[in-house]
């Protein structure tokens, strides 16, 4: 795609971020069982629709009234919603695949942000992301895609939410991560069964480092400067060593999954040594989710 396109995305992204997501933030960043509310959980005062500051409120992510901090931070919404949207325009699927991919990166957004901010996917948001894809995917079958598609399409929901079932038996992932499933199961059995496999895997390599990032910023309480920069050496790093071993290695994605694979290994023993591991993991599994999963249907379309 054009990077004139691209830009246009990307724009696009941040103002449906100001405009939808920051408000759905804002609504669902609660606690469960809390249901969404438009009043500020600490004074009781209206935080959306309440009078002519409650667009500045909803902006600065704090009630106007007693400054409790609610939803998304300041800028955090549009830039988060603006990167995925170009992201996705950037992989130039097209057609109803790429509408699909849009409407995962804008429900997705959403999800990311009001589990990083309360540990939770709410039941309104996953029933939307699988709601939306089915319909696009029915639009897609209707307009003449092969049927073969819609049958892969709902076998890998069905896999995918199977495979999720067995996981919340077993307490390796939450019941709000099984609800999601058919929606991550949906998007990527789209494109082909190897991109369901690599959703997963993915996933699970990404786990790891949002525990790490999430580590770095509780940890670093007193250097809040340096929070970025940490962060971003310990994405860019494993990020350029993939990239530099599958091109001197010339086996392509192999040498790129190596290094995820040693990076893994090495916060793994990090977190071995800390208290806690299955909890830090299990706040991190949503958000590995939605991005393992966009970023697999994006590459592989």
């Amino acid at each position: 795609m054009s990077e004139a396109a691209v830009a246009a995305a990307t724009l696009a992204g941040a103002v449906l971020g100001a405009v939808l997501v920051r408000p759905v933030v804002a609504l669902y960043a609660r606690p469960a069982p809390a249901p969404p509310a438009v009043v500020c959980a600490l004074c009781g005062a209206r935080v959306l629709g309440g009078g002519r500051r409650w667009v500045a409120a909803l902006v600065r992510g704090r009630c106007g009234a007693c400054r409790e901090r609610f939803g998304a931070g300041p800028g955090v919404a549009e830039v988060v919603t603006a990167a995925v949207f170009g992201g996705v325009a950037a992989g130039g699927a097209g057609g109803w695949l790429m509408a699909a991919q849009f409407w995962f990166a804008l429900v997705g957004s959403a999800l990311v942000l009001v589990d990083v901010t309360v540990h939770r996917l709410p039941d309104h948001l996953t029933g939307a992301a699988s709601a939306g894809l089915a319909v696009l995917l029915a639009g897609a079958t209707v307009a003449g895609q092969p049927g073969s598609v819609a049958v892969r399409t709902v076998g890998g929901a069905a896999a995918v939410g199977a495979l999720f079932f067995v996981a919340v038996l077993v307490g390796a992932v939450a019941f709000g991560d099984f609800k999601l499933s058919p929606a991550l199961g949906m998007l990527l059995a789209w494109t082909s069964w190897r991109s369901v496999a690599a959703g997963l895997v993915l996933s699970v390599l990404l786990a790891p480092v949002l525990v790490l990032g999430r580590l770095v910023v509780r940890d670093l309480p007193g250097r809040r400067a340096l929070r970025p920069v940490v962060l971003l050496v310990g994405l860019a790093v494993p990020a350029a060593a993939g990239l530099a071993a599958s091109r001197a290695s010339g086996v392509g994605a192999l040498g790129a999954v190596a290094a995820w694979a040693v990076l893994v290994l090495e916060f793994t023993v990090v977190l071995l040594a800390r208290r806690g591991l299955a909890r830090h993991m299990r706040v991190a599994i949503g958000p590995a989710l939605v991005v393992g999963t966009l970023l697999a249907s994006v590459l592989l379309s």
